[in-house]
């Protein structure tokens, strides 16, 4: 046992509370988004902050009461435990899913009072006044059915699989956005590439104005100072600066012919690495990463926030076909 809950009943409480969080984030988004969306991090109906936040909270309130009943701890320590641990845990894994994936999953920086985005005042509160009512009705009720209903002897094998699901579900969800990860530094190499090769061009294009430009000041000075003896040759002359000028035409034209076949390449190249890349990042609206995408619609990629925006934008086209 530790502080006053069986092995069981934390691993039977952190099952219960992440599907009851996940709901709790489904019905909002529903409400202040008009989305419906399988919410979470995850691809199952689970939302593991919640698990973890609500648990510890029990902990902490056992711990704090002196009746060793949960329910009975005095209501204004379980709102300031709550706000102070689930506050904790949401900067804890907003800045834990930021450097694993440098990606911003969540932002409160338009909300007062936040810190660097990741928590804010305004959600605190209600993560206080939800563990309070959490604490005080729906656990009594909760632990009262999960007894009666749940035999441990039932309890354990069935959580054992739940577990298990929870487990693969965690490694395929890392997988899909390591992958995604992946699929758009390859695309911004690609495109890196392209502005290497039209940089080339340019580069080209203007040596090309400049060493025409020289040739003709040089002409200029050398008739300044050649008088007469440049008017007796100046067919020679002219005829001489003709041919490098064609000479100089034909291995500029040779250069861009090739640099522009080789940015028409990559550019056919990138197209369909970028049309592959939106339909499989896009497709998944239960799973994978198109899913998790719709689940967090605000998130912003630290390195690759114009694909990311790119992804959205070919979602929302989908979504307007479709209908």
């Amino acid at each position: 046992m530790i502080a006053g809950l069986t092995y069981y009943e934390i691993l039977e409480y952190f099952l219960i509370y992440s599907f009851l969080g996940w709901c709790t984030e489904v019905v909002y988004q529903a409400i202040a988004k008009g989305i419906v969306v399988n919410r979470g991090f995850l691809n199952g109906p689970v939302c593991p902050i919640y698990g973890f936040g609500v648990v510890g909270i029990f902990m902490l309130a056992y711990l704090a009461g002196s009746s060793g009943r949960i329910e009975e701890t005095n209501g204004l320590a379980v709102f300031a435990g709550g706000v102070a641990f689930a506050t904790l845990i949401e900067l804890i894994g907003g800045w834990a899913l930021d450097k694993l994936f440098h990606a911003r999953w969540w932002d409160y920086s338009a909300k007062p009072f936040n810190f660097h985005g990741y928590i804010c005042l305004e959600f605190s509160i209600l993560w206080g006044l939800g563990i309070v009512f959490i604490v005080r009705e729906v656990q009594p009720f909760m632990a009262e059915l999960t007894a009666r209903s749940i035999p441990e002897r039932i309890g354990w094998p069935v959580m054992a699989v739940l577990y298990l699901i929870y487990a693969v579900d965690l490694v395929v969800s890392v997988l899909i956005m390591a992958g995604l990860n992946r699929q758009m530094a390859e695309l911004d190499e690609m495109r890196e590439k392209m502005r290497v090769v039209s940089n080339g061009l340019s580069t080209r294009l203007g040596e090309g104005a400049l060493d025409a430009a020289q040739h003709l000041e040089e002409a200029r000075v050398q008739a300044a100072l050649a008088g007469k003896e440049l008017r007796d040759n100046a067919e020679e002359l002219k005829e001489q600066l003709e041919s490098e000028h064609r000479e100089n035409e034909a291995r500029a034209r040779a250069y861009r012919e090739e640099l522009e076949k080789q940015l028409e390449q990559s550019r056919l190249e990138f197209e369909a690495k970028r049309e592959e890349f939106l339909q499989k990042a896009s497709s998944g609206k239960f799973f994978g990463t198109g899913r998790i995408l719709r689940a967090f619609p605000d998130m912003e990629h630290h390195e690759h926030g114009e694909l990311l925006e790119m992804i959205r934008e070919h979602m929302n086209e989908t979504r307007k076909a479709d209908k």
